[in-house]
């Protein structure tokens, strides 16, 4: 398990995508104007856990299989393929699709950070570790000393089942730093985007950037 990179994403409207360009990716305590694609209540409970100053990431994709694109990317970058997150399946699926119309879920499009960005946050204590979503009353906090540390804490809650097949439920948060902007493309490995036509227009906003924009379908399976 501990060969290969652990892949971190943070989903976004696609209207926030010009903002992020411009500033960096902002917590929502920083932001006055933005497409709110979160789950209702989300901000008091947030403030209550003082983490209105992080930005919240998921550890592990939304499905197990992300189709080839992607998956070569991952392969081709040394980071884990194989690899869920039920709790970002279910936030995606189970909430915001409910709460958005199809046309506003399609662009739902997520941002893969870089493993060098997150060993050097997690080096400078700037992300807080959660085994379940931050929010959730039964959610236990990782505490770690250092970036060993912080990759031992992680390890302990990602389980391999016997298809080597790898899940979670883990959140972590970035706390913001503007001496280490969170900005495209620097500290992006790709976005990931629901179809092609949300593609084009990714691309066309990045311009002359290297940043690949891959498509993954969003889940789209029956409500649970």
């Amino acid at each position: 398990m501990e060969d290969k990179k652990f892949p971190i994403f943070h989903y976004t409207s696609l209207d926030n995508l010009p903002g992020i360009l411009k500033r960096g990716l902002l917590p929502r305590g920083s932001l006055t104007t933005f497409i709110d694609i979160a789950i209702d209540s989300c901000e008091d409970k947030r403030d209550q856990e003082g983490l209105l100053g992080h930005v919240p990431c998921y550890v592990g994709f939304h499905c197990w299989f992300p189709g080839d694109e992607l998956r070569t990317f991952f392969w081709n970058n040394d980071y884990q393929w194989r690899f869920q997150n039920h709790a970002f399946f279910g936030s995606l699926n189970n909430v915001i699709r409910r709460k958005c119309s199809a046309r506003e879920y399609e662009k739902v499009i997520i941002l893969m950070l870089k493993d060098s960005v997150i060993q050097h946050l997690a080096k400078m204590k700037k992300i807080r570790l959660f085994n379940d979503i931050a929010i959730r009353p039964s959610r236990k906090e990782i505490h770690y000393k250092n970036e060993t540390d912080f990759a031992r804490g992680l390890v302990s809650n990602i389980h391999e089942k016997q298809n080597g097949q790898l899940e979670t439920n883990c959140e972590l948060d970035i706390l913001y730093d503007r001496n280490f902007p969170l900005k495209v493309p620097d500290t992006f490995e790709c976005i990931i985007v629901d179809n092609d036509k949300i593609r084009r227009k990714v691309k066309e906003m990045l311009k002359d950037t290297e940043l690949e924009v891959i498509v993954v379908p969003l889940p789209r399976g029956n409500f649970v």
